[in-house]
């Protein structure tokens, strides 16, 4: 499974420098709650964390969700989904219209009404104007909270520490209240909205009823530790009841079709393939896979053993059951190319592309594969088709919405294998643009230029690059 990082920063305004420097003025003992609250509210930063990459998760998961965007009134296009390779049960909204799912979500049940219900919720904070909403309270609660905090470092000023500190942590208490407060009932709405959204689109609210269930099992474990006036979403027992009446008035009219459940169940064996441990996913069945999904996580598990020869085994005789299915062939191509069979992969991403037309991941891990394959090819003809094979393939894929500095890295060596040099060097200073590194890019497209003189269709595409540096020089 192909994964690249992301970093998620800055959902509110304030920089962490802002936060830096009020640390720095005050006394830290004295504001430890007021910074902390300061700090959650306007400034939320995360490390690099696993985007998941895979064409079959990913579309499998829109397939099953786009028809309840559709009845809340958005159009599919309007929101964008983001897998996010992280083991916990957790889904959240972000920038205004862009939700993400960690797979741990995914594979907890293997249920597709757990992911409608889950992303339903999530639909309910947008279709709410939830985080715009809770940007207008931060700035309402922090207001008030700065202007008491100032009289309390004045009244420490002026003799009187100890009214100072219960002026300022008194403020911080009255704002965490007031934010907590407004987030619970954010999410008391996002869940009534779901409900809404779930039974428009014909689908039940059991899967978000049984998502409840599970966190409110957890927060049973935790009962006596948890403040209800001090957490951001309602206890789930308090949900659960208003989603078990909405369930229970339901009786047997929504049902989850056998194809959403076949279709679901691979993508639960594909995440946990490529992410449990190896020895859990051989020793039993956890999920209750059907036997097709059991022996795709299986194949996947043998592979990363690795166990070759096995994993071959496995994906052969999946694909005897469905030989048009074109995720089998991209992933028998990753297990070849991930093990130097590069000729045999290529083989393998050929048949893929057939059944997968309009994938840009499947037309991208094909050209790469070609690229790699061409060092092992003697027959000189077949190499240079393969390679400008191979050009137009990633040239379709990054004149698409698809812009990854490796792509264009390797499209500057498949143009370098054929003497291309032009268009290497401006390949080259593409990917340095991407990555920021503005020198070295203009230092790439000085030497694509000298071999356009004479070539009008790489002028043209070197006047679009050097018109991007300068737009970027002059900001």
């Amino acid at each position: 499974m192909k994964m690249s990082l992301i970093n998620l920063r800055n959902i509110f305004h304030l920089s962490q420098e802002a936060v830096t420097k009020l640390r720095h003025i005050f006394s830290f003992n004295h504001l430890k709650k007021f910074i902390l609250l300061f700090s959650f509210l306007t400034t939320f930063s995360a490390n690099s964390v696993g985007l998941v990459i895979d064409s079959e998760v990913e579309n499998t998961v829109r397939e099953l969700i786009d028809p309840i965007f559709h009845t809340a009134g958005f159009h599919k296009k309007d929101i964008k989904v983001y897998i996010l390779l992280d083991q916990s049960a957790n889904a959240f909204v972000s920038g205004g219209s862009n939700i993400f799912i960690h797979t741990g979500i995914i594979t907890l049940y293997n249920d597709p009404e757990v992911l409608r219900g889950v992303v339903a919720h999530e639909l309910g904070h947008i279709a709410g104007g939830h985080l715009v909403r809770r940007h207008e309270k931060i700035q309402e609660l922090t207001v008030p909270a700065m202007a008491t905090t100032l009289l309390g470092i004045a009244a420490a000023l002026g003799g009187a520490p100890e009214v100072g500190v219960a002026l300022i942590t008194g403020s911080s208490h009255a704002a965490t209240r007031g934010f907590l407060s407004h987030s619970r009932s954010q999410e008391s709405a996002a869940d009534q909205a779901a409900i809404k959204f779930l039974h428009k689109s014909n689908y039940t609210v059991g899967g978000l009823t049984k998502i409840l269930e599970h966190f409110s099992k957890e927060e049973a474990n935790i009962a006596g530790q948890i403040n209800p006036y001090a957490i951001t979403h309602p206890l789930s027992s308090e949900r659960l009841e208003i989603l078990r009446a909405a369930y229970k008035k339901e009786g047997s009219k929504y049902h989850t079709s056998e194809e959403d459940k076949k279709k679901y169940a691979r993508v639960v064996a594909k995440l946990r393939g490529f992410i449990e441990p190896v020895d859990s996913l051989v020793s039993a069945n956890h999920k209750n896979l059907d036997p097709f999904a059991r022996k795709y996580e299986l194949a996947i598990a043998s592979f990363r053993k690795p166990n070759l020869s096995e994993a071959m085994k496995k994906i052969d005789e999946l694909i005897e059951q469905e030989s048009k299915n074109g995720y089998l062939y991209q992933l028998k191509g990753q297990f070849l190319f991930d093990n130097g069979k590069m000729l045999d992969s290529v083989e393998s991403y050929e048949k893929a592309v057939q059944y997968l037309k309009n994938d840009y991941v499947t037309i991208a891990e094909y050209a790469l594969a070609l690229i790699h394959a061409s060092s092992l090819q003697q027959d000189p003809s077949l190499k240079e088709r393969n390679l400008k094979n191979a050009i137009k393939l990633l040239n379709t894929v990054t004149e698409s919405d698809v812009k990854n500095p490796y792509l264009y890295r390797n499209l500057a060596i498949a143009y370098g294998k054929i003497g291309d040099y032009g268009n290497s060097n401006l390949m080259l200073a593409e990917e340095a643009i991407l990555y920021g590194k503005i020198p070295e890019a203009q230092n790439f497209i000085s030497k694509a230029e000298k071999y356009a003189k004479n070539n009008k269709k790489l002028q043209l595409k070197v006047d679009d690059v050097l018109k991007t540096l300068r737009n970027i020089n002059n900001k």
